[in-house]
């Protein structure tokens, strides 16, 4: 699930149209970030990958902070923002591991 997509229009760095179109491309070939958010999901806690390291042009001027949740100490899903590179990691990253441990701790609790 991809949500808040137009709110990265908000950002100056992304004022031009020709980097707004890749950028839209990307989210629509959701294999291009279903690639990278799987390289995210195989490793524990929380990850950040940063412009270049995401092996995408259309994503060079984003920031990607994820973490995995689990059911049952099982990788069930990936939770992640993606925002500009100028982001607050330090909050970012509290916040995403914040909810994808009670998201975890959520699915574990309730009968499935």
């Amino acid at each position: 699930m991809l949500e808040g997509t137009t709110n990265i229009m908000k950002h100056p760095e992304f004022s031009d149209m020709e980097t707004m179109r890749r950028l839209f491309e990307t989210f629509e070939e959701k294999h291009r970030l279903v690639s990278l958010l799987d390289r995210c999901i195989s490793q524990p806690g929380v990850r950040v990958v940063i412009g270049s390291e995401a092996d995408d042009p259309a994503l060079g001027n984003l920031a990607l902070v994820t973490s995995p949740y689990s059911l049952d100490d099982r990788t069930t899903g990936l939770l992640g923002v993606l925002g500009p590179t100028r982001m607050e990691y330090e909050r970012a990253m509290a916040l995403v591991g914040y909810i994808s441990r009670l998201l975890s701790s959520l699915l574990t609790s309730h009968p499935h």
